[in-house]
């Protein structure tokens, strides 16, 4: 089996075309108090436009529905972020975008008057806002610049660079979400990713493990499709 390479020179924190966001806004812990507190099952979606969410616990999901009813997955959002910032801030109508909850979730909701207060009082947590929501449009840039001019391997492989789980020999990466998620956030077909996926084990470089786990077992031809 091939050696795997340093791991110090295969996953630097500088691409978020398909990562998970979480732990953006922590510093809003201390505020919480001044939000409304809500624990919310798996499957509700959450209006947008009135209110500013934190999710303390638990995981959402940003989606886009076309008007033949396809939906598209965006992003996700974990635990210590911040969401629902562009249709809070931008008073523009929310059309065709939702947030569901993946998870049992634990958030807290910010009336507009409250975040008015919050940015004026505490200009740190503002300055954090916007640099959350800086990371969030760098996220979506590179994945709109992914799906143009990358092929299906590649960003499958940087979806799985970007959940290595720290510490696993050989290099593992944990999924996090459903393969049709997956698919949908790699803006294919589930059957073509899936074809893919065992193509890749077919050939050695990645072996499932664990359901939602996948070895990287030939790290030089996991980080040739990266280069």
């Amino acid at each position: 089996m091939p050696q795997s390479a340093p791991l110090d020179h295969v996953f630097p924190d500088r691409v978020f075309a398909f990562k998970e966001q979480e732990n953006l806004n922590a510093a809003w812990r201390d505020v919480l108090s001044m939000g409304t507190r809500s624990l919310l099952a798996k499957g509700t979606s959450l209006p947008l436009g009135t209110s500013l969410y934190f999710l303390e616990q638990g995981k959402v999901r940003l989606s886009f529905i076309s008007k033949n009813g396809l939906e598209k997955v965006v992003m996700f959002i974990a635990s210590g972020s911040i969401f629902g910032e562009a249709p809070f801030f931008s008073g523009l109508p929310v059309v065709n975008s939702f947030f569901e909850c993946r998870q049992k979730c634990l958030v807290y909701s910010f009336a507009r008057p409250v975040v008015e207060r919050i940015c004026s009082e505490r200009p740190d947590l503002a300055m954090n806002l916007m640099q959350a929501m800086g990371r969030k449009l760098r996220l979506l840039f590179e994945q709109a610049s992914s799906l143009y001019l990358h092929s299906l391997r590649r960003r499958t492989f940087r979806f799985l660079q970007q959940r290595i789980v720290p510490g696993t020999t050989p290099p593992t990466a944990k999924l996090g979400i459903s393969k049709q998620e997956m698919a949908s956030l790699l803006g294919v077909h589930r059957i073509s990713l899936y074809k893919l996926l065992r193509e890749c084990e077919d050939e050695g470089i990645l072996a499932q493990v664990r359901g939602d786990r996948f070895a990287i077992l030939n790290m030089e031809a996991f980080l040739a499709e990266l280069d």
